[in-house]
């Protein structure tokens, strides 16, 4: 039987995948809006792999995937987005259908579009070099990222929905149980409320709480079993003590 592996560096932000869909994949990640710095870091990798062990590649189809919708440069480039706002006025599944006519994607991150974080990906590899999947991505969300300020702008003259998102800090300021789905509902709200200049709790925050506050963060870093109750009470005990 052949055995899988997850290999990962230090810093957490370079990844490879042995034996699983395909024989390697090779996953990179930058903060920001910025695809090349972690192209660069998974192409260096790339460079060292096709020079020490032989790739299935045809000059026609370029790499040769599992799948054939993979095939070409095998490149998926991704940037995550918060996009509440569009989310709120109902304007995602348009967009992601406009989106799908240029050869991307835009789909939620957690199920049911739990904090309204969705992820931009371009969907086609052959045919195409890298550098123009990585335009066309970063070219689209300068669109929806204009969409987004304007909905915000909007949410922003509307008084019940500022209620809301203060309503949204209270409770987490208080609550003595907090389950995962809405904490990422909740955080969404803050987060907004961040941008909208409501109050002034900074970004790194928003993403600390997202990065550390799931189940399997939260077992890891208490270092014991915890059942799902307990997370709840963990977690709004560290929201509480996060948001003051």
């Amino acid at each position: 039987n052949t055995s899988s592996y997850f290999i990962i560096d230090k810093d957490e932000d370079l990844s490879i995948m042995c034996n699983f869909e395909d024989h390697i994949n090779i996953n990179s990640f930058a903060p920001g809006q910025n695809l090349i710095e972690a192209y660069n870091k998974a192409n260096d990798i790339d460079d060292i792999l096709i020079d020490n062990i032989k790739i299935a590649y045809k000059d026609n189809l370029g790499f040769l995937t599992s799948s054939p919708i993979k095939l070409g440069t095998g490149l998926k480039a991704s940037l995550v987005l918060h996009l509440p706002a569009l989310k709120h006025e109902n304007l995602i599944t348009r967009l992601a259908s406009m989106i799908s006519k240029l050869g991307l994607s835009l789909t939620p991150l957690y199920d049911n579009a739990k904090g309204d974080i969705y992820v931009l990906s371009n969907q086609v590899t052959l045919g195409i070099t890298e550098k123009s999947a990585m335009d066309n991505v970063n070219a689209v969300c300068d669109q929806i990222i204009i969409q987004e300020r304007k909905a915000r702008e909007t949410l922003k003259q509307n008084p019940d929905f500022e209620d809301r998102i203060y309503r949204t800090l209270g409770i987490l300021k208080l609550a003595r149980r907090v389950s995962v789905d809405e904490f990422l509902d909740s955080i969404s709200l803050i987060r907004l409320g961040i941008s909208l200049n409501y109050f002034q709790y900074p970004y790194s925050l928003v993403g600390d709480m997202l990065y550390n506050l799931f189940d399997a963060s939260l077992v890891d870093s208490s270092k014991s079993d915890l059942t799902k109750d307990m997370c709840d009470s963990l977690r709004a005990q560290i929201i509480r003590e996060k948001l003051g």
